[in-house]
């Protein structure tokens, strides 16, 4: 059996089977399952966090950043992105996921350079700004402090402790025009700081 996916003109082949399954990983909002093969997953009645299925050849190289992944929203609801897979969801798999089953995420995963995890910040941080300056939302501000902080400390965390950490230094920080270009200077100064 196929899943069809309405961005797909064609299904996509079968999910991966157990056996498929090399690692399991969980952060607080994403689940990484690394797969052997590049099937996307069959929906599921257990999620409270999204779901995101690796290849495992796409977490040992820097070329694959950005390649889309198959996933599951909380819904269950079947998705494919580009964004998720990227140096900073690298770095916290390295660094702060629980491993659920299978061996440290490490050992499909090198631990992203400073350097480059603040280049993916600026480059990020550009992007959201402008594609949101007209109408910032309170989760776009949230994200530019995401990479404002990454671009600052070479550390990837989820958006709340990074508007917090943000907050403790901008404390009139809010969803504007002006704001979302301040933190993508912010960003930009941080990241050619280091």
């Amino acid at each position: 059996m196929a899943i069809d996916h309405p961005a797909r003109s064609t299904p996509t082949p079968d999910p991966p089977g157990h056996d498929d399954t090399l690692g399991h990983y969980a952060l607080p909002e994403h689940d990484v399952v690394v797969v052997a093969g590049t099937a996307a997953p069959r929906r599921r009645d257990d999620a409270d966090a999204w779901r995101w299925y690796a290849p495992r050849g796409d977490l040992g190289s820097p070329m694959t950043l950005g390649r889309r992944w198959w996933g599951l929203s909380p819904e269950g609801d079947l998705v494919s992105d580009d964004a998720v897979n990227s140096l900073a969801l690298r770095w916290r798999l390295v660094h702060e996921a629980r491993v659920v089953a299978g061996p440290p995420a490490a050992t499909w995963c090198p631990d992203p350079e400073p350097g480059a995890l603040r280049a993916e910040a600026l480059g990020q941080a550009r992007r959201l700004a402008e594609r949101h300056e007209a109408r910032p939302t309170p989760a776009v501000l949230a994200a530019l402090c995401r990479w404002w902080h990454q671009a600052e400390l070479a550390v990837a965390v989820a958006d709340d402790r990074a508007l917090a950490w943000a907050r403790d230094r901008l404390p009139d920080l809010a969803p504007t025009r002006a704001w979302v270009w301040e933190l993508h200077r912010l960003t930009g100064s941080s990241a050619l700081e280091h």
